[in-house]
């Protein structure tokens, strides 16, 4: 599990997101913003825990490519944004990304899935009125003391 921050954006980097990755090297791949996800030395291979069940939520568990796919296609009221996300310095693949819902995200290790495949990281955003109210006051604190452009 990682809980993902929100760098420069005010005191103490607040969290924006919990995650769950398959292991280090998918979390580095994934969310290595600042540099170091190009020079994963982590076993994309290492074994680790399996993801955990989102059942709660109404997710079905393992998540399958398929299944996260209709799920995620019967719970959005918008078209499902799926796309491969390669980065921008080398041309190397970083994942498959179903943008299931607003803030949820589900990540494959390939850029082609096929149904049966596994997910190799989640992202659960934190949303809601109260977040949006967090980020403004922080923009607002950042102007306060001239830390935005």
């Amino acid at each position: 599990m990682y809980l993902l921050v929100a760098p420069r954006l005010g005191p103490n980097d607040p969290v924006t997101a919990v995650g769950w990755a398959r292991n280090d090297y998918w979390a580095v791949q994934i969310w290595g913003f600042d540099g170091y996800g190009y020079r994963n030395e982590c076993d994309p291979l290492e074994s680790a825990a399996d993801a955990p069940s989102l059942g709660s939520l109404g997710w079905p568990h393992p998540l399958s490519y398929a299944d996260a796919l209709a799920q995620a296609k019967r719970f959005s009221e918008k078209p499902v944004m799926v796309s491969a996300v390669y980065r921008m310095t080398d041309g190397g693949f970083t994942s498959h990304v179903i943008r299931a819902a607003d803030r949820v995200q589900f990540h494959y290790d390939d850029p082609n899935p096929q149904p049966s495949d596994t997910v190799a990281a989640i992202e659960l955003g934190l949303v809601g009125d109260r977040w949006k109210r967090h980020l403004a006051e922080i923009r607002a604190i950042n102007r306060e003391h001239g830390l935005t452009k």
